[in-house]
């Protein structure tokens, strides 16, 4: 089945301080952190499912997590929310 066909479900990564996350179990949370901290920031689409699998999300979950945290990062890093990406 392919996932174009079903509508993604929505959710906020954490765009405020620890502990306002409704969703996202704290457990959750730690692989996806780990994912974007020590993996990748924009992951393709199998390792997003590779870390939907493991943190027991949908892949669209995952996908919008990872979306709005990448978001948040590049505003933290002064940089525009949602551009592309930084060349030389």
């Amino acid at each position: 089945m392919s996932s174009s066909s079903r509508s993604p479900t929505l959710i906020t990564a954490r765009l405020s301080p620890p502990g306002q996350m409704s969703r996202i179990s704290d457990d959750q949370e730690r692989i996806l952190e780990y994912n974007f901290g020590h993996l990748t920031k924009t992951p393709d689409g199998i390792t997003l499912e590779i870390i939907a699998a493991e943190s027991g999300l949908s892949v669209e979950e995952t996908a919008k997590w990872f979306q709005n945290r990448y978001a948040l990062w590049r505003q933290k890093e002064g940089l525009p929310p949602n551009s592309g990406r930084v060349t030389d």
